[in-house]
């Protein structure tokens, strides 16, 4: 099926009226749970958090980072980070091995276990600094930072920290095609400078929306495409 902008143009305009008042109230409830966010776990938070703070596996009463973007109060801010394994967020705990595991499931030895976190969390700041500066240059955005194919993850919280107009929810990393017809996009180029030149290109040409509402109405897009 044809994805250029031409298409979503088209589409956008035969759906305007239902399009925005859909994604107006995504909006608004979206930007209580930032809010939220922002007050629970500022950027300075992450900087210090500790590795139960950060980790999934021990239960909602844990109220971890992780735990409260993939299934707690924060599972609906942007889009959501829900599937695949634990093992998607580099350290977890593990109840079956009753320890904390790494990305491929194993173990770690205890001895180990502060320097993987501090280094686990120093990749994840560096990352975040970096897209919320917009410094795509910058050597966090390459396979040298853990999280840089932590896509999921990484867009939703680049999304919460970032300024308006910045990135939208979409994954880049998932239906290239569609993204890659609306957007001429460098295949060089990391997904997430792929995301802020998609938004900045759909501003450009649709000024009445911005990246909240292009969080929503890109997925929907994307939903239309799919079923045609």
């Amino acid at each position: 099926m044809d994805t250029s902008m031409e298409n979503f143009s088209n589409w956008f305009l035969q759906n305007r009226f239902e399009l925005l008042t859909q994604a107006r109230k995504w909006k608004k409830d979206n930007i209580q749970l930032e809010k939220e966010f922002l007050i629970e776990w500022p950027l300075e938070r992450i900087k210090i958090m500790e590795l139960d703070e950060y980790i999934i596996g021990k239960g909602p009463e844990n109220k971890s980072l992780c735990y409260e973007l993939e299934f707690g109060k924060y599972r609906g801010l942007y889009l959501s980070i829900k599937g695949g394994s634990s093992a998607k967020f580099g350290i977890y705990w593990s109840k079956k091995h009753h320890a904390y595991c790494d990305k491929i499931n194993q173990p770690i030895p205890e001895l180990k276990l502060r320097s993987e976190f501090e280094k686990l969390k120093t990749d994840l700041i560096a990352i975040l600094e970096a897209g919320v500066a917009k410094d795509f240059g910058n050597s966090a955005f390459s396979y040298s930072n853990s999280f840089f194919t932590r896509s999921s993850l990484i867009t939703n919280l680049l999304c919460i920290y970032a300024d308006l107009n910045s990135y939208s929810g979409i994954n880049m990393s998932l239906d290239e095609a569609i993204w890659g017809n609306l957007c001429s996009i460098d295949r060089s180029d990391s997904v997430y400078r792929q995301n802020h030149e998609l938004i900045k290109l759909m501003i450009k040409n649709f000024p009445e929306l911005d990246s909240y509402l292009l969080s929503s109405m890109l997925w929907k897009y994307r939903d239309y495409v799919l079923k045609c």
